[in-house]
């Protein structure tokens, strides 16, 4: 048992390095500037900038403020002098301890504490702290996962027991064509009617 734990272990320390680092990824190609998006919102952003500057200059002081200056990540790779040998390209690796991807996990000593420690960030749309958002519909997420839960045990544990009591029987054959005709519907799918079904 020890060694299953710690297997399992193991095994989610590199998943969860992976899928922090393919978010910041997917993030940052994201189409569009945050600080963009963060001017040209519903809401106001809470900054200490002037409100007096011109609105370029108000950008670039916003991308300071949010880190976007930065380099990407801890280390980049560059082009050195072409002095000794013209003509060819020479890679150079910088090392960068001030970088977005630290400053997106770890957070800073001013405006943001970092995703480790609940921190992530700002809407673009409302400009309210995502985690706000979150936490105010973490209820009503929790409540339909576990209403969702309490109803497929109720339903599926019946089901199978009867299938299992009368194997080949009507009830059995018709029961595997439904579960075979639902687990062949893409999630996305019906969820995506559902939401127009029951949300509108």
């Amino acid at each position: 048992m020890r060694k299953f734990i710690l297997k399992r272990i193991l095994y989610f320390i590199p998943a969860l390095l992976f899928l922090i680092l393919f978010s910041f990824i997917l993030l940052h190609y994201a189409p569009g500037d945050p600080a963009e998006r963060l001017l040209n919102g519903e809401g106001i952003y809470e900054t200490d900038l002037s409100p007096g500057l011109a609105n370029e200059k108000y950008k670039i002081e916003l991308q300071q403020k949010l880190g976007l200056d930065l380099p990407l990540f801890y280390f980049s790779i560059g082009r050195q002098s072409e002095t000794s040998s013209p003509g060819r390209y020479i890679p150079q690796v910088v090392f960068n301890s001030k970088n977005q991807f630290h400053r997106w996990v770890f957070g800073d000593e001013y405006y943001s504490d970092g995703i480790i420690q609940g921190d992530f960030g700002i809407s673009w749309i409302t400009q309210q702290p995502v985690s706000t958002i979150i936490y105010s519909r973490l209820g009503w997420s929790l409540f339909f996962t576990i209403t969702s839960v309490i109803i497929a045990y109720l339903l599926s544990i019946p089901a199978g027991l009867i299938s299992a009591a009368y194997p080949g029987s009507r009830f059995d054959k018709w029961l595997t064509i439904f579960l075979t005709i639902l687990f062949s519907l893409p999630v996305f799918w019906v969820s995506s009617l559902l939401m127009l079904l029951l949300c509108n």
